[in-house]
């Protein structure tokens, strides 16, 4: 005979349990607060976050001065010399490399951990991923329409600081590596070179982020830095000889790397556009690339449009920023169901992890 406890059981009905479970599921999946004020609230402490960091201001301040006086003294006064137009492609080269490293290696070491902070608080529905996905997008946004969207919704002077300090800094080393390197001084042409630059450094800073969502600290600067070779292999490929010397197999390949775009717009922006003849000095005989059409036939680079290269980089941001977006979304999702990305992280995990993480 059962016991008089069991038999006391009482089952609830169905349609009372599915009633429970969707008023669980409203209170687990809806905010106290709207997106825009979790978007406003995130944006602030990112800001503050990177102003309360003294020591990281002053390294990348200490970085571009460095760099600037690297680079100054590499390429002094070559901008408009006639004999010196391969070595002045060289600064281009170096322009697009430095916004290919200077802006992704921070988020390769920075952002691994900062993810597992960002689940914590996810899972404790402090705030919703679009809304920090936005707010980190604006805050590292190194545009002047982005600090302006900034300081309409924000008020804390410490934020407003440090963004335009982080915006200063790239602008500040465009703007004087461009003057003691001689570069051609028309405000259009300055202001295509500055906007090259800076879509590039947005895009790497991208493509670091949709590295660092998945990959530990480790594999992050294994990957990130192993996967910039071969764009920058591609993006100068061609040297030497005309665009139609250049295998079609190849071509593909070419702009399927987004520095290719960086370094055509900064070669259209300094040499393109008509511009008159370079200074052949007068202890040269010859100056072979006085003429800059004869550095575009060279280079593979006579028939790059300018647009064309911002249309790229644009397009590159937007897919570096799509992907990231999705694999932070995949991260921290309960169920992981695209098995392809588990077998490349096992992959990587396997064999290239170099230590305990």
């Amino acid at each position: 005979m059962m016991p008089q406890s069991m038999c006391c059981v009482v089952y609830p009905a169905s349609d009372k349990l599915d009633f429970q479970r969707a008023d669980i599921s409203e209170k687990i999946y809806t905010f106290d607060s709207s997106t825009w004020v979790q978007f406003r609230i995130l944006t602030y402490r990112m800001l503050l976050q990177s102003w309360r960091n003294p020591n990281y201001l002053s390294l990348k301040v200490g970085l571009y001065v460095f760099l600037i006086l690297i680079v100054s003294m590499l390429f002094w006064r070559m901008g408009n010399d006639g004999s010196k137009t391969l070595f002045n492609f060289g600064f281009v080269y170096t322009c697009v490399i430095v916004f290919l490293y200077v802006p992704m290696l921070p988020i390769l070491l920075q952002f691994p951990n900062e993810v597992q902070l960002l689940k914590r608080e996810y899972f404790n529905r402090w705030y919703s991923l679009n809304a920090y996905f936005f707010a980190l997008t604006i805050a590292r946004l190194p545009l002047e329409l982005a600090n302006a969207l900034v300081v309409l919704s924000l008020t804390a002077e410490d934020g407003e600081i440090e963004f335009r300090i982080s915006l200063l800094l790239g602008t500040m080393y465009l703007a004087c590596v461009y003057i003691t390197t001689g570069q051609p001084l028309e405000v259009v042409r300055y202001l295509q070179f500055l906007i090259i630059c800076l879509l590039t450094a947005i895009s790497s800073e991208s493509l670091g982020f949709a590295i660092s969502s998945t990959l530990s600290v480790v594999n992050s600067t294994f990957v990130g830095p192993a996967m910039a070779v071969p764009l920058m292999l591609l993006a100068v490929y061609g040297l030497g000889g005309e665009s139609t010397n250049i295998p079609l197999y190849i071509k593909p390949f070419m702009y399927m790397s987004y520095l290719r775009y960086a370094l055509e717009g900064l070669v259209i922006a300094t040499y393109g556009n008509n511009r008159a003849a370079l200074i052949c000095p007068d202890e040269e005989v010859y100056c072979h690339f006085k003429h800059p059409k004869t550095l575009l036939q060279e280079t593979g680079m006579e028939k790059a449009n300018f647009w064309v290269a911002i249309t790229g980089l644009v397009i590159f941001y937007i897919i570096f920023r799509s992907i990231f977006y999705f694999l932070l979304r995949r991260r921290l999702s309960m169920k992981r169901s695209f098995a392809a990305l588990n077998i490349v992280g096992r992959f990587v995990k396997s064999y290239f992890t170099t230590g305990h993480v």
